[in-house]
């Protein structure tokens, strides 16, 4: 039925669409793509055949779920491919929700977490990847993680400064704000408490 609706799409497209001289006068793809969508009576044969693909993957995806217990691993993967809630596919199995979530995510967090750790990235950067930054599971435990450098508008040398001179960073930041040019307020050294001098 799907490879009937496909070629009726092809031959559709090749006959009508691929030459329109209607189309052709229309300098951007939005006023063509509003053309085809709402005037062209090709493009309406069209919205009908996507209806009954769609009709198609709503009776596949309802017989998958009436399978309830009897549903397999990749059933599962596939409704959940499909967009079907994991609240409706663990009520269909006849678990808790919870359970069906944990599960998931531990197996699926175990492989990231092992190819993240075979990437050097750590666990604590695997998962802020996920839940701070929303990246991907697959980015979140392959981006290489950047050399971390001194996140500061200063050169380096400041605080390579700093560090020869024994002045801190709140010292530094406090001396910046009060004027001081960044050659004296990395060099110069700190004044002693009146307790320190004697």
């Amino acid at each position: 039925m799907r490879a009937e609706i496909t070629k009726e799409i092809d031959e559709l497209r090749d006959k009508h669409c691929t030459n329109c001289e209607k189309t052709s006068g229309f300098r951007f793809s939005h006023e063509k793509d509003r053309y085809c969508i709402n005037e062209c009576p090709i493009g309406k044969k069209f919205k009908g055949i996507g209806d009954r693909l769609l009709d198609i993957s709503r009776e596949k995806t309802d017989q998958i779920l009436s399978r309830g217990k009897d549903m397999t691993t990749s059933d599962v993967k596939l409704l959940i491919d499909r967009g079907v809630t994991r609240k409706e596919i663990s009520k269909r199995l006849g678990i808790d929700t919870s359970n069906f979530i944990k599960t998931r995510e531990k197996t699926d967090n175990e492989r990231y977490i092992k190819q993240a750790k075979e990437n050097n990235i750590p666990i604590n950067t695997f998962y802020g990847r996920i839940y701070n930054q929303g990246m991907s599971k697959e980015d979140a435990s392959t981006i290489p993680v950047k050399e971390k450098r001194n996140a500061s508008k200063y050169p380096d040398w400041v605080f390579e400064n700093l560090k020869k001179n024994n002045i801190t960073n709140n010292q530094f930041y406090a001396r910046m704000q009060g004027g001081w040019t960044l050659e004296k307020a990395s060099t110069h050294p700190v004044r002693k408490k009146a307790k320190d001098r004697n």
